[in-house]
């Protein structure tokens, strides 16, 4: 887990993962504040204290692709009555924000913790239990699983749906199916970022030989004990979020040391073809609907505020720009 000071002095950010809502499924008859298209991200803290390792409030907040704020925002219960769900304002590994593999959710995951609690993220899970909360299109949000066991003495980093399964990742009890408790590697690996995309289940980690992105048995599997294949050639040593065309031939991930990077399907595994961008980010989503992709990312740098950039694909080297930054 990397921690930078200058995050833990920032008035407010925006926390690691985002995703443009352009495939959000119809959420039936009800109202529907997010808008298809648009970016929903996650902020950690109120945008005015100082950032700590104390529990500290989320919100979840929508902006155009072109960084306009739309007035939407979700504020997630992190002070009143529990259940919470807070995150630590140190631990930056946290925080990330997935959709379902459906696409009709954003799945979050953090702490049954009031706003303010110290050290949430080496608690011990018995007395702040991890949990997880979804939220639908029409910006409404839900509690469908928490652990008194799973990462225990551990920060839980981020969560998927697939129907009523609901999976977490994170270090000591890897990736896991949260409502049944069941660890689904022997031993648990690592694990960053859980994601579905195809109907197969990946993860990004950063230990052992899992240096990047990893297939999870085959398909969308709940139970122990799954095999893991890593699928990136060279190695990612410090990926983070990542996303797959929906071809499945091309492969981008976001990594907090050498940047954005993309790459090509060469048989079962993926070649670097190049360094898009070498921004160090945390979080990516990908629009691939027009002829260039358009990558949405959050940056991580240890010298500025998170930001939100935009990059379009044309090639090794692509531009980025800031769309928004966070308060210094």
């Amino acid at each position: 887990m990397l921690h930078f000071v200058r995050r833990r002095v920032l008035r407010g950010r925006f926390l690691f993962v985002f995703f443009v809502l352009l495939c959000f499924a119809s959420g039936g008859a009800f109202a529907q504040p997010f808008t298809a298209g648009n970016l929903a991200v996650m902020r950690v803290g109120d945008g005015v204290t100082g950032l700590i390792s104390s529990a500290q409030p989320l919100n979840v907040v929508e902006y155009t692709t072109a960084g306009v704020a739309t007035g939407v925002t979700v504020a997630l219960p992190g002070t009143g009555a529990a259940p919470f769900i807070t995150n630590s304002g140190s631990a930056t590994s946290e925080g990330q924000m997935i959709m379902s593999a459906e696409r009709d959710r954003l799945v979050l995951v953090g702490y049954n913790a009031a706003a303010g609690t110290a050290n949430v993220a080496t608690s011990a899970s018995a007395s702040i239990n991890r949990i997880m909360f979804t939220i639908n299109s029409a910006a409404a949000y839900t509690t469908p699983a928490s652990t008194s066991t799973l990462y225990s003495g551990n920060n839980i980093r981020s969560g998927v749906a697939s129907g009523l399964n609901y999976f977490a990742g994170g270090p000591g009890s890897g990736a896991s199916l949260l409502n049944t408790l069941t660890t689904l590697t022997t031993p648990a690996i690592n694990t960053r970022v859980v994601q579905i995309f195809n109907g197969q289940m990946y993860f990004s980690s950063s230990t052992g030989t899992n240096l990047g992105i990893s297939s999870l048995g085959s398909g969308i599997p709940t139970t122990c004990c799954q095999t893991t294949a890593l699928l990136n050639t060279p190695n990612s040593p410090s990926a983070y979020g990542f996303s797959f065309s929906p071809d499945g031939n091309t492969l981008y991930i976001a990594d907090d040391g050498s940047g954005i990077s993309k790459y090509v399907k060469s048989g079962a595994t993926y070649a670097l073809a190049y360094v898009v961008n070498a921004t160090t980010s945390r979080s990516i989503t990908v629009d691939y609907s027009g002829a260039n992709p358009v990558i949405y990312a959050t940056t991580a740098t240890s010298t500025a505020p998170n930001a939100i950039i935009k990059i379009t694909d044309a090639g090794a080297g692509s531009a980025a720009t800031t769309l928004v930054a966070a308060s210094p």
